[in-house]
């Protein structure tokens, strides 16, 4: 497990204020790791691309912890986790267009795009999403 700089707390993601607050959060997160501007923007979409995806897909939402860790490896994280359904086909939700709801289904890619390891466990009792950006 990695040890923390600065541990978030968990934020609850259901409604569209909830994606607002953790956008700034990932926002001031970024910065306090010292990224520029464009890197935390950057960071801010993969929050809210997240954050967005369990508004759509799940039924009761879900919650999100942003935090810099220090070891292994400094980085910038994110963990989204829900309680179901799951997603049927990771790998099709991976691909840029696809979508199972009303958005345009670039929510998945754009978090892989956009980071530097994505891993995504899910069962049809939920799903915990682990995004990391490595820090200089």
């Amino acid at each position: 497990m990695a040890t923390l700089t600065r541990v978030g707390e968990w934020l609850s993601i259901s409604s569209q204020s909830d994606v607002e607050q953790v956008r700034r959060v990932a926002r001031e997160t970024a910065l306090a790791a010292g990224l520029n501007a464009e890197i935390a923007a950057e960071w801010t979409l993969v929050a809210s691309e997240l954050a967005t995806n369990l508004l759509r897909h799940t039924p009761l939402g879900g919650s999100m912890k942003c935090l810099i860790a220090d070891e292994p490896r400094s980085a910038l994280i994110i963990y989204c986790q829900d309680a179901g359904p799951g997603i049927a086909s990771v790998s099709a939700a991976m691909v840029e267009g696809f979508t199972t709801a009303s958005g345009l289904g670039g929510g998945l890619a754009t978090v892989q795009r956009f980071s530097d390891d994505l891993q995504i466990d899910t069962s049809p009792e939920g799903t915990l999403i682990t995004v990391k950006r490595w820090l200089p």
